[in-house]
Formats: C-alpha cells, structure tokens, sequence
C-alpha cells in the first residue's frame, strides 16, 4: 500500500470517529429532553393562533414563523411531541457536522479539516443548538449554504453548464430566503456576496464586468422578490412590536468577552486568551483560502452593526448576543483549527 493512499485511509477514520464522536454528544438523551424558555413561544402560538395568524405576524414574544408552520402541520397530522419540534435542528446540525469539515477538507489541508472537525463536533453551542427547538442550528447551515450556492452560480459562468448554474441560482434563492424568515436577523450574512462583489465591480471593474452586474441582478432580484414575499406581510403586521423592542438595549464589552467565552465554550480566561491567539494565526489562511469566510466575516460586521444601531432587547446578555452573531462560530473555530495545525 502506498503511503499517500496509507495517510488517506487514516484520514477517513478521523473523521468516522469524529462523527461519531459529535453524533453522540448531540443525540445522547435527546428524546428525554422537555421544553424550556423560549421554546414555549411557538406552543403558546399554535394554541391561540391560526395558520395565517402565524404567517404573518411575529408576534410579541418571538418565534420562527417556518418552524411553527411545522409545528401545526405536524400537530395536525401526527400530534405534536419534543422530537417533532426539535427534528429539523437536529438534521440541520448532523449536516453541520458532516458538510463543513468535508469543504474544508476540499479548500485546505486534510489535518486542518480534522481539527476543525473536533472542534465543530465538540463546540458547546452547536451542540445545545443542534437540541434546541429554535431556529439558530437552521440559520446556521442555511447561511453558509447560501453563501457557497452564490460563488458556485457567480464564478462559474464560462465552465458550468447553464442548466446547473440556475439549479444554484435557485438553491441560493430559497436559502436565503428561508434563513431570513426564520431569523430575521441572518439577512446581513445572506447578502453579504452582493455587497461584497459589487464593491468590486465598483473598485476594480474588469472587462467582464457587464457580465458581473447582469450575475449579480439575475441572482439578486429574484432573491429579494421571495425574501420580501415572506417577511413583508409579519414586518407590516409587527412593525409597533418591533419598534417597541429597538432602543431598549446595547452590547458592552461585557457582553461580547461573554459570547466569545460561549463561542470558544470554556470558563477558562487563559483557554480563551489561547484560542484567540491561535485564531489571530489561523484568520489570515483562512481568508485567503476561502470566499465564503470574507462573506461571513463582512456580514458579521453588518450585523454588530445593525445591533447597535437599533439596540433590540435583550442584546446586552452574552447569549443574546452569542446566537445573534452565531454564523462567525465556524468561522472562529476554522481559524483556531488552522492556527493550531500552523
């Protein structure tokens, strides 16, 4: 056997035991879990609303109109239970845990994607989010779906065929769009390509920018058309609960130290000091080598931003935050993963 294929082999079995590893920590007791918190949001909805209600409103105490949509149709159906609630989490996170370390396996080395896989597999948050009947696990793999769906339509228009170029036009279109309705607050990072390529064009035209700009509107107007087609209805119907909720709170230094511990998952300052300096070795790699990352990264950005412009409530708690800005978590861990193996 040669060595290359002796060093693939071992790779594969990495990785089956880091899947198993993640699989079982995200479904260990699962079906005995009960509801807590925010978790009621949705229940207290199917109980005193119908269907259209739901669809648009969003209500005063939040919920994700999609997944109570589910809920009543299976409730309807099946009668509602936990696992009912808490399925589409949980698929979207075992995804997570199988799709994200396979691209970075494809873009970087197969020892970072090992790395990176054990921290994904293990990270706290996409944990207890992977169990969680709430939206965040969903928004997660949906805005980096998006995001890759985009640059696989954007950069390919003289190798794919055209037939396949719309096929990726179309699942950047409904991911996004499902992102956005079920967490309003994903929108940044699923629009981030937009604004980062037209940048571009602006910048640096080049020869081919007309045929940029036509990708860029192609792509772009039916992806607004279905964004605005969902949330418009609940935005006008919640237009006074939401402006109740802005000017209520901001994030302080405080709050964004205690997300990056929830991020990093540890109480340990010195891990946390050890992983952001890992991270400050890893981040230039990983922007170099990834697209997706730039995006992310500019649609993280975006979004502190827009939280401290409307200050929603609720934002000054760590968590809050945490699962506000949840989409930079992967990007965080990569580039710990990448400044370890460095």
């Amino acid at each position: 056997m040669r060595l290359r294929d002796y060093h693939h082999q071992l790779a594969v079995l990495f990785f089956l035991v880091i899947f198993g590893i993640g699989l079982f920590v995200r479904l260990d007791q699962f079906l005995l879990q009960i509801l807590i918190d925010d978790e009621w949001h949705a229940v207290h909805q199917l109980l005193h609303s119908t269907p259209a209600n739901i669809a648009t409103s969003f209500g005063h105490a939040d919920y994700s109109i999609p997944l109570t949509l589910l809920y009543w149709f299976e409730a309807e159906q099946f009668g509602l239970s936990e696992l009912l609630m808490r399925w589409p989490m949980m698929l979207a996170g075992i995804l997570t845990l199988i799709v994200f370390p396979l691209y970075v396996f494809r873009q970087f080395s197969q020892h970072e994607a090992i790395l990176f896989g054990s921290v994904i597999a293990l990270s706290p948050l996409l944990v207890i989010y992977s169990r969680t009947a709430r939206p965040y696990a969903i928004t997660l793999f949906l805005v980096y779906l998006s995001v890759w769906a985009f640059y696989r339509f954007y950069d390919n228009a003289d190798t794919e065929k055209p037939g396949q170029r719309l096929r990726y036009a179309l699942l950047y279109c409904v991911s996004a769009a499902m992102a956005v309705w079920l967490h309003l607050i994903a929108g940044f990072f699923v629009v981030a390509p937009f604004i980062l390529e037209a940048s571009r064009l602006i910048i640096k035209p080049t020869v081919s920018v007309k045929r940029n700009l036509l990708a860029l509107l192609s792509i772009g107007l039916p992806a607004l058309a279905l964004i605005w087609l969902l949330i418009l209805p609940p935005l006008v119907n919640s237009l006074h609960a939401l402006t109740v909720k802005a000017g209520s709170d901001l994030p302080s230094i405080d709050s964004l130290t205690g997300a990056l511990y929830l991020w990093i998952g540890t109480r340990s300052g010195m891990l946390v000091i050890a992983c952001c300096f890992l991270g400050l070795i890893g981040f230039p790699r990983v922007i170099k080598q990834s697209v997706i990352s730039i995006n992310i990264l500019l649609g993280f950005v975006l979004t502190v931003l827009l939280i401290l412009v409307s200050q929603p409530a609720w934002v000054q708690h760590p968590l809050t935050l945490a699962r506000y800005l949840l989409p930079i978590l992967p990007l965080l861990l990569l580039s710990i993963a990448c400044g370890l193996y460095t």
